[in-house]
């Protein structure tokens, strides 16, 4: 994360089984992720990055772990609704599986804290409701 421009400090946490990014940088959060995409394989790109003003330290200057926001997928999911019976039943199936209300058309798995193993979980019950979605689809 460091070596992408404009990012000045970061760390990087696993939190539920997924990689959380946060940085204090001058660029947007999603172009950090998307550059990071290019230059690391997809299971080392953190499913969401998130800017801070300053990393949370510790007493002995150390990052302070505990402090770092919770990140809220639930936030980030769009607004365009399914207009297909087809788009209903995955945009369900796409919530279930990431644990949130509601997922839009235009949502992004990764973006809203899909990895491949959810991935994976998605397929399966797509497959049980009688739609064919491959992981590279899904990605």
């Amino acid at each position: 994360l460091t070596a992408q421009p404009d990012v000045h400090e970061a760390v990087v946490v696993a939190i539920g089984g997924q990689l959380i990014g946060y940085v204090v940088t001058d660029a947007e959060p999603a172009l950090v992720r998307e550059r990071l995409g290019a230059v690391l394989p997809e299971y080392l790109v953190p499913a969401v990055v998130l800017a801070l003003d300053a990393l949370p330290l510790t007493g002995n200057g150390k990052v302070d772990r505990a402090a770092l926001p919770s990140p809220d997928f639930a936030a980030a999911a769009g607004t365009r609704e399914p207009a297909t019976e087809e788009e209903k039943v995955l945009c369900g199936l796409f919530a279930d599986v990431l644990g949130l209300d509601r997922a839009g058309v235009d949502d992004g798995f990764l973006e809203l804290g899909g990895d491949s193993i959810v991935a994976m979980r998605l397929a399966a019950r797509a497959a049980k409701a009688g739609l064919s979605l491959t992981l590279a689809e899904i990605f």
